[in-house]
């Protein structure tokens, strides 16, 4: 089954391919103008976006977002991570965490949506903690962002941008078979022909 996936990030793309091809399905990445609606509700934003894409590409498509909650600031900076970290860096979110309790979560929404109406939502949540200050980075390109040197996924020690290979295979793997890109998968090859 030929699927479009709407992102402009090559990195995610290249995830959601892997995992997705499992299933037989062909993943195509397509960038289109979409407007991002400023919510807190990640569910929200990426089926509006998914809503948009569809008006313009006319194909069974799938949309990501997602954001970066810290409990103890109230879930902070939650689907405004890319304002966050353009506005107050990392060091900003450091400064608020001083002296605070630092577990938080990535959460993650994955929309399908056909010309047909079908509108299918799936959810992960990736636990973990904010570290105290910018971690080594490893040979190994793995970041994303600047995030990447501050997350600590839950289970581990490091944060992404510290694991040695190894580390960074068993992460990857486990993060792969807890997805939402898995979830939606599984539901694909149950519910569609």
């Amino acid at each position: 089954m030929r699927l479009c996936f709407v992102t402009g990030n090559g990195s995610k793309f290249t995830t959601a391919k892997n995992i997705l091809s499992s299933y037989g399905i062909d993943l195509i990445q397509v960038e289109v103008p979409i407007y991002e609606p400023r919510s807190e509700d990640i569910s929200f934003i990426s089926k509006q976006k998914a809503i948009q894409a569809g008006t313009i590409i006319h194909e069974p498509l799938i949309v990501e977002d997602s954001g970066l909650f810290i409990n103890s600031l109230n879930g902070f900076p939650g689907s405004f991570i890319n304002h966050a970290l353009k506005t107050i860096g990392v060091h900003g979110i450091f400064a608020l965490l001083r002296d605070k309790p630092k577990d938080c979560e990535f959460r993650f929404t994955l929309t399908y949506w056909t010309p047909t109406g079908v509108i299918e939502q799936f959810n992960f949540v990736n636990p973990g903690m904010i570290t105290e200050m910018f971690q080594n980075i490893t040979e190994i390109n793995t970041e994303w962002s600047d995030l990447s040197k501050i997350f600590v996924p839950q289970g581990f020690n490091n944060t992404l941008s510290s694991m040695n290979a190894m580390q960074r295979e068993q992460y990857e793997k486990s993060w792969a078979e807890r997805s939402h890109f898995r979830k939606f998968g599984e539901w694909l090859v149950k519910n569609i022909n």
